[in-house]
């Protein structure tokens, strides 16, 4: 029996992939340009209203999120955290890196899906993922202690940069 037991710890330690967890916090900033503000004014007249919402942009609260990977797959969830402080916040923001409540990015079969409900009923909503070329500039910079380098990359007509860790696997 013992052998038994070894033999499956040996032969599950070769299966099991390797599997990476990394805590992120997305801090939204809104920048807005002359010709916004300027087309601001129609939604907002009152010059009150347009400076109560240009100051409601400055203190988005945080998003915190964990993005766990293998080789194969992927996965995105957005961590609630309680803010016990007492200063005002602004609105919150739909900005996210993922696509659904929690999202599992396939790279092997190249699709994403999710599992939702939707009136009460399970389902479970996929598509194909669509990939990016992106080609280093050379750039690099140091986030959180961590060396960076910064890539780019065009889908459809969006420019996309990147900065990544080549330290992180």
């Amino acid at each position: 029996m013992r052998k038994l037991l070894t033999l499956i710890i040996i032969i599950s330690s070769f299966v099991q992939a390797q599997f990476y967890e990394i805590d992120f916090e997305v801090k939204p900033q809104i920048h807005f340009t002359d010709k916004a503000l300027e087309e601001m004014k129609q939604y907002y007249p009152d010059q009150k209203q347009r400076d109560e919402v240009l100051e409601m942009s400055k203190n988005i609260p945080s998003i915190n999120y964990q993005f766990s990977y293998n080789k194969t797959q992927s996965q995105s969830v957005n961590i609630q955290k309680i803010d016990n402080s007492q200063q005002a916040q602004g609105g919150s923001m739909g900005i996210s890196p993922d696509i659904g409540e929690k999202p599992i990015f396939d790279y092997k079969e190249k699709v994403f899906y999710n599992e939702t409900d939707l009136f009460v009923k399970k389902m479970i909503i996929y598509d194909s993922l669509n990939y990016v070329n992106f080609t280093d500039t050379g750039k690099s910079k140091t986030i959180l202690g961590i060396e960076t380098k910064e890539a780019i990359g065009k889908y459809k007509d969006v420019d996309v940069i990147a900065w990544y860790a080549p330290l992180i696997p």
